[in-house]
């Protein structure tokens, strides 16, 4: 549905922090994922020629997050909730400019250096301009669309007002996913799986026809 080349679209920062270590920090962690947003926050780095550093004890939550530690300090990078269950705080005015972005369909990473919130990348991934009447197209001949994305409500809901499509689920974990495609199954449903990550093999799985894009391909 979308271009397939996420770009970073916004950055913002807390105190004391700059856009130069932001994007450093978070190409670091993002450097040996094949995740769209993870590369396009690495390939913006190279663009901006920054070094990316290696980091080690690397540790990958899916739909949640990764850290890992990157010259001496506990680096995470996630959603917020991640870095809230890790008892770090977010401060309301970059929550707020947060919510403004992801209202745009934007996605939003967090980054934080130990308990230090660093700030926020904002990563924007166009939709095709040929998916709105490919969308209308299933929807006339009786295909139903599901939005399923780890993405936060507000962004999905944005992206599914813009394509027409009515159900969306915001949040859900890779399990989840799974969830609802043996739950529609079980229904009398036959179920198509789309999507372009590994975390999203269960599904791909359970799914009666596995679509994958990127690198869930090589698992499909």
């Amino acid at each position: 549905m979308t271009e397939g080349h996420p770009q970073v679209a916004d950055i913002f920062k807390a105190t004391g922090s700059d856009n130069f270590k932001l994007l450093q920090l978070v190409a670091t962690i993002g450097r040996h994922s094949e995740h769209p947003l993870a590369r396009a926050i690495v390939k913006e780095s190279e663009k901006r020629e920054i070094e990316i550093p290696e980091n080690t004890d690397f540790e990958s939550y899916p739909g949640a997050g990764a850290q890992a530690d990157v010259l001496g300090e506990t680096i995470r990078v996630g959603k917020r909730a991640y870095l809230q269950n890790n008892g770090i705080a977010l401060r309301q005015e970059l929550l707020n400019q947060a919510q403004d972005l992801k209202k745009q369909g934007k996605t939003v990473t967090w980054v934080t250096e130990g308990k230090v919130l660093l700030g926020a990348i904002a990563i924007a991934d166009p939709i095709k301009s040929t998916t709105p009447d490919a969308i209308a197209t299933l929807h006339r001949i009786g295909i139903k669309i599901i939005i399923c994305t780890g993405d936060n409500s507000d962004t999905a809901q944005a992206v599914s007002s813009t394509l027409g499509i009515q159900d969306y689920r915001a949040e859900v974990s890779p399990k989840d996913k799974q969830d609802l495609v043996e739950d529609l199954k079980s229904q009398g449903h036959r179920v198509a799986m789309a999507c372009d990550g590994i975390n999203d093999v269960p599904a791909l799985a359970a799914a009666d026809l596995g679509i994958a894009m990127g690198t869930g391909t090589g698992v499909a």
